[in-house]
């Protein structure tokens, strides 16, 4: 019976994937990611049973719910606007990555970092960075993207650049979420734009995932010249990949299934946080708590150390709403889909904002609503100021 509800809930998923996906729309690798992060764990959490029954009914009745809600506001109201990405060849996107790529470095050297302070650097260290660390995710967000720029039109040179500047940011940030932001762009335009080189996917796929791990290992030895010393990335790297369904970045649906057990008796449960937050941004609410992400690892894991744990879309959509009310979630999902649809692919500076689309995209299916519809709404409000004022580039012919 569980494994039925497990197969209904991922079926359910597949009418979304469809819809999107005839609307090249990056939302589709929304579909894909749950695969890995929920429906895949979901399966190994029944196998061991590693979760009380009812929680699995619970929790595939939920899943099948919201994708409905979805599918059904695609459907009746996603409407169809045809975009082109534009990659062809002009001289002032060149002199821009390169702008880019170079305030990276410039941000790092204004703050101090140099060789032997990169090498001592640790998990922490991006902290001490304060704005600057979002200013970095920003650009970092941008110039990934742009790799599919630099392959289409075979910039060796300018692809170089690009995958120096992301091992740099990868290996300072040491953040997983890095790995994503460079590979969902390619992995997008090769699946959309040049299927016939659609068998790298197959490449990708364990690629990333290794990588991952990889960083991770990496993370767990402190300090990089640590890393670079010993054996102790390989060890640590063995007992991650041995550890991903229990503890690993694939277990975050654990999470999903902690939040369903303890939510009607936990003070976290049915806040809202997300709409709390936002209402504050615009002086309609006072609101000075944590959201749901950041609650859930007070609760779960320690309090007082400002962590975070991403329990799925579906998981932060029960938690924060309290419960089936969290279907509104993707009534949030849906409405990012329209701006992502309305405002981004279709504006003539679409290639400055894939990067952010896939940051929205990766943050979302991993249950980081709050941060990645902010940064959304951020891009498109940016998007909005350049179509009407032109205040920063140039009126061209695109």
């Amino acid at each position: 019976m569980f494994y039925l509800g497990l197969f209904l809930a991922f079926i359910s998923s597949l009418p979304c994937m469809y819809l999107d996906w005839k609307a090249k729309s990056p939302m589709v690798l929304f579909w894909f990611l749950n695969i890995p992060f929920l429906y895949i764990p979901f399966f190994f959490f029944i196998k061991e049973g590693l979760s009380h029954e009812w929680i699995f009914i619970v929790a595939s009745n939920f899943i099948i719910i919201c994708n409905l809600i979805y599918f059904l506001l695609v459907l009746f109201f996603g409407g169809k606007k045809d975009y082109l990405l534009d990659l062809s060849e002009k001289k002032h996107k060149n002199t821009l990555i390169y702008f880019v790529g170079f305030s990276i470095l410039f941000i790092f050297f204004m703050n101090g970092i140099n060789l032997e302070s990169f090498l001592e650097s640790n998990l922490t260290s991006k902290r001490d960075l304060g704005v600057w660390y979002i200013v970095l995710l920003g650009l970092s967000a941008f110039i990934f993207s742009q790799f599919i720029y630099a392959y289409e039109n075979k910039k060796i040179v300018l692809g170089v650049f690009i995958i120096s500047i992301f091992l740099i940011i990868l290996l300072y940030f040491r953040s997983r979420s890095i790995i994503g932001l460079f590979f969902l762009p390619l992995f997008f335009y090769i699946l959309f734009f040049d299927k016939s080189k659609r068998y790298l996917l197959l490449i990708f796929v364990p690629f990333i995932f290794i990588l991952s791990q990889l960083v991770k290992a990496i993370r767990y030895q402190g300090s990089l010249s640590n890393s670079l010393e010993g054996g102790g990335v390989k060890d640590s790297f063995s007992e991650i990949l041995a550890k991903n369904f229990t503890s690993g970045d694939l277990s975050i649906v654990s999470v999903f299934f902690q939040a369903i057990e303890e939510c009607n008796i936990s003070t976290w449960c049915g806040n809202f946080t997300f709409f709390q937050k936002i209402f504050s941004k615009f002086y309609f609410w006072k609101f000075d708590g944590k959201t749901i992400e950041y609650e859930l690892y007070d609760s779960f894991i320690t309090s007082g150390v400002g962590g975070s744990l991403h329990p799925t879309s579906y998981g932060y959509s029960y938690a924060d709403a309290g419960g089936f009310i969290g279907v509104i979630y993707f009534i949030v999902l849906f409405f990012s889909r329209f701006l992502i649809h309305r405002f981004l692919l279709t504006s003539h500076l679409n290639y400055l904002y894939f990067g952010f689309i896939m940051y929205f995209v990766l943050f979302f299916s991993r249950g980081s609503v709050y941060n990645g519809f902010v940064f959304l709404v951020v891009v498109m409000l940016f998007d909005i100021l350049m179509t009407r004022y032109r205040v920063l580039l140039p009126k061209r012919s695109y």
